[in-house]
């Protein structure tokens, strides 16, 4: 029995048409021997000595929490909204021309390529930035896994648009990577937890840096977890959920709320989304002891989460300044998100906060 392939019908029958991918848990530990192959055939070693707060293994914890299918979903959300509304708004100048502030482990990169890619087919660049060469490193094998095309580059003075390929790698800090833009050059700017990190002084930076590089109508959208209430995970609602997804619905956990900007950010509780909890429940009917193993999986994306927030304050810098918005006087509006967007998600996604500012 090729658990493998059962394992992946039965994911593709609950994640259909939602460009979330499968990948075999074992394909993990490939990507973790290959990364230092992957630093030294993209000559990465070299630029490690400008950056080491992100190290090798905290990369590849990031890595594996991509293997936590309900953190792609949550990362998909604000992809969602960045692809399908906020580019609403840019009429017939292509490509499109998006920045991403912090690619991380690869896996928002690969949402936000194939979200554009199913609006925009190849009239599109990612220009994606990211202080740790092991992030770009992580990335890159996630590139070549899907077949992306992809180029490397630590040290253009600018950039343009930029041939066949349809990902542009940085290995940059957040205002080195956008001074390498243009005025009004980008159509959007993304931020999938890479602007969680910095002080309100250097974010404030961050955000005038971002309103000139847009275009006239572009968007800058950003999300983080709220890590306070993501770490707050019982067994009993995980163990509910595998029996019945839809039991993580009915959970008490999603009655707990607060929004902090009116219309514009969210903060609710909760972690895994029924979706997840019945492909789990599917695991456990082909081979009860990759439970185990998808389990762990779960646990290393918690372990993630609780290196992030030794590095930032609950809640994290994007909140703290956004809920700041209207003494701080950021030049950028603030857009409230689309009613669809909060039917669609604030339920079965409870502790994501997103947020929509625009030129």
């Amino acid at each position: 029995m090729n658990v493998d392939k059962i394992l992946e019908k039965k994911f593709n029958k609950i994640y259909h048409g939602t460009h979330i991918p499968f990948v075999p848990l074992k394909q993990y530990e490939t990507w973790a021997q290959n990364i230092d192959q992957t630093m030294e055939e993209n000559n990465l070693f070299q630029e490690q000595k400008y950056n080491k707060s992100w190290s090798k293994s905290q990369i590849l914890l990031l890595l594996k929490r991509g293997f936590n299918i309900a953190a792609l979903e949550t990362t998909l959300i604000s992809v969602d909204l960045l692809v399908s509304e906020s580019l609403k708004e840019i009429v017939g100048d292509r490509p499109i021309r998006v920045a991403q502030i912090g690619c991380r482990s690869g896996w928002s990169t690969l949402l936000l390529y194939r979200l554009l890619k199913s609006f925009y087919n190849d009239e599109f660049i990612i220009y994606s930035s990211d202080m740790s060469p092991y992030a770009i490193a992580s990335t890159i094998q996630i590139m070549k896994y899907f077949n992306i095309p992809y180029t490397t580059t630590c040290r253009a003075e600018s950039f343009s648009d930029n041939g066949n390929s349809q990902v542009v790698l940085c290995l940059n800090n957040e205002i080195d990577f956008l001074n390498k833009f243009k005025d009004g050059f980008l159509h959007a700017v993304y931020s999938n937890h890479g602007t969680a990190y910095l002080s309100i002084k250097k974010y404030l930076k961050v955000l005038q840096l971002i309103e000139r590089k847009l275009v006239k109508s572009g968007s800058y959208i950003v999300d983080s977890l709220n890590l306070d209430l993501y770490l707050n995970l019982d067994k009993r609602h995980v163990v509910l959920g595998v029996i019945r997804g839809s039991n993580v619905r009915r959970s008490n956990r999603y009655s707990e709320g607060t929004v902090v900007v009116d219309g514009g950010v969210k903060i609710l509780a909760g972690l895994t989304s029924s979706r997840f909890m019945d492909f789990l429940h599917e695991v456990v009917i082909v081979n009860p002891f990759l439970l185990k193993k998808y389990l762990e999986t779960i646990a290393s994306s918690v372990e993630s989460q609780k290196f992030l927030r030794s590095m930032v304050n609950v809640p994290s810098s994007d909140l703290k300044v956004l809920s700041k918005y209207e003494k701080l006087e950021i030049p950028l509006k603030l857009k409230k998100l689309p009613d669809f967007f909060n039917k669609k998600y604030s339920k079965e996604f409870p502790y994501i906060q997103t947020v929509w500012l625009q030129k």
